[in-house]
């Protein structure tokens, strides 16, 4: 029994030292020694103490996982909600930025459908005969650009047949220059730009606008962008490629400008 206190009294100081002593050398030694010797211990203990850890607090069930992916998935939607607002408000900033600058006989409206037909595409807007629009008035988009002119009306409603649809033909005049000529619509947001006089030099990307003898100056909106560099054809004229500039199907307001 006194041997066994002997040892344990030993076992004891020595375990002071070792821990205690501070940086003397030898001993700096010895701990290192020791904390080596067990490091396999204490790895084990940690290990351990994990997988007790783990088995108190198992991972959350099935259903509590499909709890967090409602809930992700349902901030997803609110924060698209959010987006979608915000583009909203946006949309009736450009709208009322457009009515100012158009003048107060500009009619707001907004686009109730979009669809296509043999001959091109059309809008139905919801301003009709009650708020004074008539057939033949231009139709501009949110930027300024022209979609297309009123081809019917009625109570609550009117019909916009798009620039670009087939048949449809109007003057233009080029941007900068002024030089007019003639758009004729092909179907398919295209337009084949023809009597352009032989001296008209304009580059792939030039901006075209309408010609209307019914709008004010200020108003008279831009309509397409030239897709090529023209062709000659060896005649007094030659044609050239645009594109409309509009895009009718993602359109949710426009303004409708009123012939005189």
């Amino acid at each position: 029994m006194r041997r066994k206190l002997i040892i344990a009294g030993i076992a004891g100081l020595l375990f002071c030292v070792v821990i205690f002593a501070g940086s003397w050398t030898p001993v700096y030694a010895l701990r290192t020694a020791v904390m080596r010797a067990f490091a396999p211990v204490m790895s084990a203990m940690g290990r351990t103490g994990r997988w007790v850890a783990a088995w108190r607090n198992p991972v959350p069930a099935e259903e509590d996982c499909e709890a967090c992916r409602r809930h992700e998935q349902a901030r997803a939607i609110a924060e698209a909600e959010l987006v979608e607002a915000r583009a909203r408000q946006a949309s009736l900033e450009r709208a009322l930025g457009l009515k100012q600058y158009l003048g107060p006989s500009a009619i707001p409206a907004r686009v109730t459908l979009y669809a296509r037909h043999v001959q091109g595409e059309m809008l139905v807007i919801d301003a009709g005969d009650e708020t004074g629009a008539h057939v033949g008035d231009h139709v501009v988009d949110e930027e300024g650009f022209l979609v297309g002119d009123i081809a019917e009306t009625g109570v609550g409603f009117s019909k916009v047949a798009i620039a670009s649809n087939t048949g449809i033909a109007f003057p233009v005049s080029f941007v900068p220059s002024g030089a007019e000529a003639l758009a004729r619509g092909i179907g398919a947001r295209a337009f084949r730009i023809e009597l352009i006089p032989q001296d008209v030099s304009f580059h792939a990307g030039d901006f075209v606008r309408r010609i209307s003898k019914d709008m004010r100056s200020g108003e008279v909106p831009l309509v397409a962008r030239l897709a090529d560099e023209g062709d000659s054809g060896g005649g007094a004229f030659k044609k050239a490629g645009a594109i409309l500039l509009a895009h009718p199907e993602r359109l949710e307001r426009v303004m409708i400008i009123p012939s005189l």
